[in-house]
């Protein structure tokens, strides 16, 4: 499995919330192409807490919920209102879409 980032993203928002964006959008493609995932006029990524340490073995429970918390409060994402904190199940999609899905009709 390989992670990368975008420098800008990573200069701008941080080295880790960098990785974050760059693994979101890559999640949110593939909804995007298997029609997926869109409520409320966005397309969303559920990330289940538990199991998202397969996916980014090198951070904690607690640092994937801070880096994520972290976008939030940057404004690069939203929480989706059906997320379900108390059995870590978080719902997030592109605050601007646009921004990170320059190429996509959305």
């Amino acid at each position: 499995m390989y992670h990368s980032f975008n420098v800008y993203h990573a200069e701008k928002y941080g080295l880790s919330e960098a990785i974050m964006i760059n693994s979101l959008q890559h999640f949110i493609v593939q909804d995007i192409a298997n029609n997926r995932n869109f409520y409320d006029g966005r397309t969303w990524a559920l990330l289940v807490i538990p199991s998202t340490q397969k996916t980014w073995p090198y951070w904690s429970k607690k640092q994937i919920k801070r880096i994520c918390e972290s976008l939030v409060n940057q404004g690069v994402l939203i929480l989706g209102e059906k997320s379900k904190p108390e059995i870590n199940r978080f719902w997030y999609a592109f605050a601007d879409e646009k921004e990170f899905f320059p190429n996509i009709n959305l």
